[in-house]
C-alpha cells in the first residue's frame, strides 16, 4: 500500500494536470487552490494523530 507521501504527490500531479488541461477560469483557480489546500491540510492532520 502506498504511502501518505507518494499518494499526494500522484494526487499533487494530477491537479496539476487537470488543472493544464481545462481553461484557466477565475471559479476554477479558486476550486483548484481549495482542492490542493484540503488535500495538503487532511494529510498532515492524520499524519498527526
Amino acid at each position: 500500500m502506498a504511502s501518505a507521501g507518494s499518494l499526494l504527490k500522484i494526487l499533487d500531479v494530477w491537479l496539476d494536470l487537470s488543472f493544464v488541461l481545462f481553461d484557466k477560469k477565475p471559479g476554477r483557480i479558486a476550486w483548484f487552490f481549495y482542492l490542493k489546500f484540503n488535500l495538503v491540510f487532511r494529510v498532515f492532520y492524520t499524519q498527526l494523530l
